[in-house]
């Protein structure tokens, strides 16, 4: 007999042992359950068919049982009777490669055994071989598993339970990781039914119409390159299939020999993922995702069994190719799949990184299944025509023969994997479902990306299918900091893949409101930081009138915001948004999303390339506390921010809590921080330009800043400072907080809360806003009559820096709109005096004809009075500065006078013309001695001289001696000092 023949021949062969646990890549103990009655044996390579025959043969009589062949020469077999006699038969290595016992792992209940190989990865300084020797374990071949994977290999061995091989192996501290290389049962992710609605959802059955990839609209871009290469890792590809033959390349049978193929045994499974993804464009039967892509069929299994050696060597091969396929998953943690996988989506596609697209799984678990749950591929769940997760029961009712689409924490899309219709083997099609052919779809989809941009990496591809995933389902998605691509739900994850998005988004759709007339949407902005403050694509009105002038707004009213977006690059969906903040317009402590009110949203239109549109968002703005001035507008200056909000388009960098940074790096922000001019009536009834700021500080400490004042920079015309005063306004009890820390550099402190600009560039430097502080600057602006042109709108600009280090903080444009007048006054405050010290002097100016202010200031620039005729008493010699104010507009003009204080007058001489005698009119002070009269010629001759009484205030002149003509009488002290001057004319007596 048989078995006599076996237990005399292999007496010494080494028996398997029921060992409950396997070592995972963290070096933990993972325990599994086995069933010693189920036995998976292997015949060696090369063994003739009579020897085949006659073993299994002989198993039938011990077990009186039929065996089960699951793979090319990998039989089933459970044992009821005879279990040693069976047991010590399947130990035979001279005719059996292994023999194993069935195994239920812990992870996801997979049914695996271990086969003949091991994954092993040797610590540095040690030899494999020398180990395996040591250890008596003897082995038929060693391979490296990748060249790009040192020291890691997969060892073929002999006549060992392979379980207990790899643990002895770890335990001797000299392995990185040892582990069984399993065959893994249950890994395609698939069940019948379905059609082809997830390319375009017409509604026919009764769904949600929408609810599909948008694959026509991204046909209208492309139908895939024939340069890219889907590889497809599964049970291979019928490869004569009339809908199929056109886009399939010559590929890879790793289960006979590893020879070129792709056909071999049952192949449907594959032949479902394929047409899914690269069915050609014809009229025979079905379209794929990507009918112009190329296919690379790698066969690693047959049809119940995927052993990993062949599993790691199929991802391994598919490195060549664009993506990888993987519609499976299932069963323990390897570290040698795992590292494969690392390695393909970082060094595959010749550095750029394979895209590896893997089923979530069809058990209904709350996890994704391994290796789809590995973050560097992109993990497909199944939804319906409804916009569900595919669960127990489709929205239709039917039943579906998988337990559901896997969800939860590593999900990262979903495709249509209900009754979805895809070719089959021997020319023929059918409906299928599950998250098979879900993972289908976004293969086709990452082919669809590359074939659009071949440069993007494996990266740059799984983020764009998950940025542009659409939120579909009655699902909420939220914004956790572990998904950055978007608002998630652990369901659906990012959502339905978009075909379309993703494809525009692979093109570079680039959306942009500009931040300056020369930003041209470049990111981080080219221009300075400084100069973004003022976008000339946000503009407001206080009504829909469709003018292009920016307005102040309605203080909590009504008002209507216009923004242009531009687009950069290739035209985009019309699905974008693009919304609305507002605060209060001003300087101090500006941070995002501090103090800023979302007041709307508006959809952007289809723009094409190159083009830009205009949308305008009309909104009821916050009511803000009325600044503490009396003035007699409504309205109130707000700040505008715009962001894009795109599925395609977009953050390139991440928002932080600086307006300006958030700006200057990403062109999808822009910002609008100008106040306007009013003519205010303020000051007695003047009517003035003024401009009111907020000085804000919502943070719970202390900001301090500098504030820099100038014009723009090659401004045409006068800049402001040259046409105008400007006075600067805080409140008083701010100024006083300053103390003596703050300097001022070209301003004048006029009064406790007034500073007056002086230099065309001004500095305030070093002040500081209290904490949660809501205040004010005013600035009032006088135009200048002698210095006005007809230039009508000026910019003044206001910058913000760090006193520590002179980093920008915020900036402010003020918008001064000036109203032109018809007459041009000038101020005119008379002749020069000459007054005794200690008198009263009168100063009269000259009336401009309307209602005007007349104001008086001293040598010291100090108010001394207003009025057009004023009294002041003489002390010593002063300069008196007449300022004349229109009361209509504010424009004003400045002229001066002198009082000159000296120690005695000519008051009058009469008469004058004189022709015998003259009376002198004089007075002098109480502390003068002695002083003279004399008269001197026009050539400075000396013709009179005599003492005058200082008690008196009269001296006559006897004249009649003098020739007609022109002198000058003087009076003079007794130290030669002329006190004071006076002319005379003398005519001959008639």
């Amino acid at each position: 007999m048989i078995v006599l023949l076996a237990f005399v021949l292999f007496g010494n062969v080494i028996f398997s042992q029921n060992v409950d646990y396997i070592y995972n890549s963290k070096g933990e103990k993972v325990y599994f359950q086995m069933n010693s009655n189920i036995k998976y044996f292997k015949f060696i390579d090369g063994l003739s068919t009579d020897k085949k025959q006659n073993f299994l043969n002989e198993l039938v009589e011990l077990s009186s049982m039929t065996f089960e062949q699951v793979e090319i020469d990998i039989f089933k077999i459970t044992i009821e009777q005879n279990k040693e006699a069976v047991e010590y038969l399947l130990s035979n290595s001279e005719i059996l490669a292994f023999c194993s016992s069935e195994m239920i792992c812990m992870r996801d209940s997979v049914v695996q055994f271990a086969g003949e190989h091991l994954f092993l990865q040797v610590k540095e300084n040690y030899s494999l071989t020398l180990l395996l020797d040591s250890l008596d374990i003897l082995y038929w071949s060693i391979d490296v598993i990748n060249q790009y994977l040192p020291n890691q290999y997969v060892v073929e061995i002999k006549g060992e339970n392979a379980v207990d091989c790899a643990n002895r192996l770890f335990e001797t501290g000299k392995f990185v990781y040892s582990q069984p290389a399993f065959y893994r049962a249950n890994i395609l992710q698939n069940a019948y039914y379905s059609q082809q609605w997830g390319l375009n959802n017409t509604g026919q059955f009764g769904d949600s119409i929408g609810i599909d990839i948008n694959a026509e609209c991204a046909w209208n871009i492309t139908n895939g390159d024939s340069n890219i290469i889907v590889a497809v890792s599964c049970n291979g590809v019928d490869l004569d299939h009339v809908d199929l033959e056109e886009n399939i390349l010559q590929g890879y049978d790793l289960l006979d020999s590893g020879t070129f193929g792709g056909y071999v045994g049952n192949a449907y499974h594959g032949t479902v993922c394929t047409g899914i993804i690269a069915a050609v464009d014809n009229t025979v039967g079905i379209k794929g995702v990507a009918n112009k892509c190329k296919i690379l069929p790698i066969r690693f299994f047959g049809t119940q069994f995927a052993y990993d050696d062949r599993l790691v060597k199929s991802i391994s091969i598919g490195m060549d190719a664009d993506v990888i396929n993987c519609s499976w998953s299932g069963g323990e943690e390897s570290e040698s799949i795992t590292n494969i996988i690392n390695l393909a989506t970082t060094k595959g596609r010749g550095g750029k990184g394979c895209v590896l697209v893997f089923a979530s799984g069809n058990l209904g678990y709350s996890h994704v299944l391994y290796p789809a749950d590995l973050s560097n591929v992109i993990a497909v769940g199944a939804i319906s025509q409804c916009g569900e997760r595919k669960s127990l029961i489709s929205c239709d009712g039917e039943q579906w023969l998988g337990r559901g689409s896997n969800y939860g924490s590593a999900l990262d899309v979903v495709a249509p994997g209900v009754k979805i219709m895809t070719t089959t083997i021997n020319d023929t099609f059918a409906l299928f479902s599950g998250t098979t052919v879900a993972c289908a779809h976004v293969s086709g989809v990452a082919a669809l990306i590359l074939s659009a941009n071949p440069n993007l990496t494996s990266v740059e591809v799984k983020n764009i299918i998950e940025q542009t995933a659409q939120k579909v389902g009655n699902y909420s998605y939220d914004n956790d900091s572990d998904y950055p691509n978007g608002p998630w739900n652990e369901n659906v994850g990012y959502g339905l893949v978009d075909a379309c998005a993703a494809v525009q988004a692979a093109l570079g759709v680039d959306l942009y409101t500009r931040d300056s007339v020369t930003d041209n949407g470049t990111e981080p902005n080219t221009i300075a930081i400084e100069n973004i403050k003022n976008s000339p694509d946000i503009w407001l009105r206080q009504n829909a009138d469709n003018g292009l002038e920016h307005q102040n707004g309605y203080n909590g009213g009504t008002n209507h915001v216009y923004i242009r977006i531009n687009n950069r690059n290739v035209a985009s969906l019309g699905n974008d948004t693009i919304e609305l903040y507002t605060r209060k317009a001003g300087l101090g402590a500006f941070f995002w999303n501090s103090g800023w009110t979302k007041v709307g949203t508006a959809y952007i239109p289809n723009i094409p390339a190159g083009g830009s549109a205009t949308v305008r968002i009309s909104a009821t703005f916050p009511n803000y506390n009325r600044f503490p001035i009396t003035w007699n507008s409504p309205n109130m200056d707000y700040a505008l921010l715009t962001r894009i909000i795109s599925r395609i388009d977009t953050m390139t960098f991440t928002e932080g809590t600086s307006v300006l940074d958030n700006v200057h790096n990403n062109n999808n922000i822009s910002y609008k921080n100008v106040t306007t001019s009013s003519a205010m009536i303020i000051d007695d009834g003047i009517v003035t330009d003024v401009v009111i700021t907020a000085l804000d500080n919502s943070t719970d400490d202390i900001f301090y800043t500098t504030l820099k004042f100038s014009s723009p920079a090659n401004e045409e015309g006068n800049p402001l400072f040259k046409e105008a005063e400007i006075r600067l306004v805080f409140p008083k009890t701010l100024v006083r907080s300053w103390g003596s820390n703050y300097s001022l550099h070209g301003l004048k402190k006029i009064n406790d809360s007034t500073f007056r600009i002086t230099n065309a560039d001004a500095k305030l430097e070093n002040i500081s806003l209290p904490a949660n502080y809501e205040g004010y600057m005013m600035a009032k602006i006088n135009f200048l009559t002698e210095e006005c042109t007809e230039k009508d709108k000026f910019e003044y600009i206001v910058n913000q820096y760090n006193p520590i280090d002179n980093s920008y903080q915020n900036g402010l444009v003020m918008i001064v709109n000036k109203t032109l007048r018809n007459n041009l006054f000038l101020a005119e405050a008379g002749e020069n005096i000459m007054a005794r010290m200690n008198t009263n002097v009168n100063l009269s100016a000259n009336s401009i004809g309307e209602n005007a202010t007349y104001n008086w200031y001293n040598t010291s620039g100090e108010y001394v009075n207003s009025g057009r005729n004023i009294s002041v008493t003489t002390s010593s010699t002063e300069k008196y500065t007449l300022e004349v104010i229109a009361n209509v507009d504010g424009y004003k003009d400045y002229d001066s006078v002198y009082v000159i204080t000296t120690m005695g007058v000519i008051e009058n001489i009469s008469p004058n013309p004189a022709s015998g005698q003259a009376i002198v009119t004089y007075s002098l002070a109480e502390n003068v001695s002695s002083a003279s009269i004399v008269v001197l010629s026009t050539s400075g001759l000396q013709v009179y001289s005599s003492a005058v009484d200082v008690s008196a205030t009269t001296h006559t002149l006897n004249v009649q001696n003098l020739v007609a003509g022109q002198y000058s009488v003087r009076l003079v002290s007794a130290t030669g000092e002329v006190l004071d001057n006076k002319t005379l004319i003398i005519q001959q007596e008639q």
